[in-house]
């Protein structure tokens, strides 16, 4: 068939003219020269640079902003901080900021959309306030009821015979000490995941 024929065939087949099949012979060629002489394929690829990554000042001031929100940080955040107006002015920006690019900028500012890290747990039992509340008032509290109230045997659970005197309420009901186990819940508990800042831990 020969090399035009074919090259003129195959244009013929994606439906492009003579210059397409000139293109296909040069390329050709090329590569029985030199088999790593491929063409890039640049179809779909994005050559801009992105916002965050032409300018640096934009980047830590965001960067601030995200780490001065508090625990549970969202890329809408972003969106919300780059509408404002002076800020907009001030960075040059024209356009809105989409959602899809606030998550590819929180990936590229180092946080990660993950389970918070757990392992340590502090319950402020030592804490001045605490201890002085724990030592002058409830303690003492403590002591002044404990002549009132039922004790029990530690080997079965039964009740022991009573001999203080029942001055609590109209009834003169015997006093009962209720304990319950340390629990500590805190807001968005169920909340599994979130944004997790850079190098956070336990």
């Amino acid at each position: 068939m020969g090399w035009t024929a074919a090259s003129e065939h195959v244009a013929l087949l994606h439906k492009k003219g003579p210059t397409h099949a000139k293109v296909l012979r040069q390329r050709t060629y090329a590569f029985i020269v030199n088999w790593h002489d491929l063409p890039l394929e640049t179809r779909g690829v994005n050559s801009k640079v992105s916002l965050l990554e032409s300018n640096s000042l934009l980047k830590s001031e965001l960067m601030a902003k995200l780490l001065g929100m508090g625990k549970h940080v969202r890329a809408l955040d972003i969106v919300e901080y780059l509408a404002d107006p002076v800020i907009k002015e001030k960075f040059g920006i024209r356009i809105k900021v989409s959602l899809a690019s606030a998550h590819v900028w929180m990936l590229e500012l180092g946080f990660r959309w993950q389970k918070a890290p757990s392992g340590q747990f502090i319950d402020g039992n030592e804490r001045e306030d605490v201890v002085a509340y724990r030592q002058d008032e409830f303690l003492p509290r403590l002591q002044e009821l404990d002549h009132e109230v039922s004790q029990f045997d530690s080997s079965d659970g039964r009740s022991l015979p009573f001999f203080g005197p029942c001055i609590i309420g109209p009834q003169q009901r015997p006093m009962v000490y209720l304990f319950h186990d340390e629990s500590t819940f805190y807001a968005h508990d169920r909340r599994d995941v979130a944004w997790q800042k850079p190098g956070v831990t336990p």
